[in-house]
């Protein structure tokens, strides 16, 4: 089975602040989980070719094919090409899900103290132009968006809410029962966390309007 995959590489946004790390929508990545969906880790021959795009045009290409091993241990040998050729293997290992199913996961093989690291994530960034190794966010130096956002009550508050709105989505959507409950508890838990955050802002604004009387 061959899968070709094409993505647009996002330009980065806002202002360049100095000594900011890049963050992980700035530079390429693969998906473990896309692999899963689009059926490579159903197939035992399983390879195709992975493709980045930025304003149309091609910025990246790899083949990569899937290597069977002892064990739980899947293998994605990626090729970048070029002369010379550069060719590694990615391990991938799946885990049971509490909820029934399984999740794959890559192990990072980038080298780190004479070693790979072999940390297990969803995600494998190539951190620069440059690099032809995939790596963890951690061994690339990344950071989230979320992270260099503003931690003002208000943006806090901002994100609950869209969490909030997210749960109520997957509640909807879910079937299983068990998982329902667990959605639930994380659903009280923002709804507590954003009557707190309106209780600080009321308390803020009675001192603002206490201070404008007093002026």
């Amino acid at each position: 089975m061959i899968q070709n995959f094409s993505e647009n590489v996002k330009r980065p946004r806002g202002r360049a602040v100095k000594n900011r790390r890049s963050t992980v929508d700035q530079v390429i990545s693969i998906d473990s989980l896309r692999f899963f969906k689009e059926g490579y880790f159903s197939n035992p021959q399983s390879e195709g070719t992975l493709e980045w795009s930025f304003n149309g045009e091609r910025v990246l290409g790899i083949s990569y094919s899937r290597i069977l091993t002892t064990g739980n241990l899947d293998v994605i040998r990626v090729n970048f090409g070029g002369d010379p050729q550069v060719l590694y293997d990615i391990p991938a290992v799946p885990t049971k899900c509490n909820f029934g199913g399984v999740r794959p996961w890559f192990l990072c093989p980038y080298p780190k103290d004479g070693k790979p690291c072999y940390k297990r994530v969803r995600y494998l960034y190539l951190p620069y132009s440059n690099s032809k190794i995939f790596c963890c966010r951690q061994c690339a130096d990344l950071t989230h968006v979320s992270s260099q956002r503003s931690k003002s009550p208000a943006s806090r508050g901002l994100l609950s809410m869209n969490r909030l709105l997210d749960l109520q989505d997957r509640i909807s959507r879910t079937r299983n029962e068990e998982r329902k409950k667990h959605l639930m508890k994380k659903l009280d838990f923002e709804l507590d966390h954003i009557e707190k955050m309106n209780l600080f802002l009321i308390k803020g604004i009675n001192r603002f309007k206490g201070k404008e009387k007093q002026a």
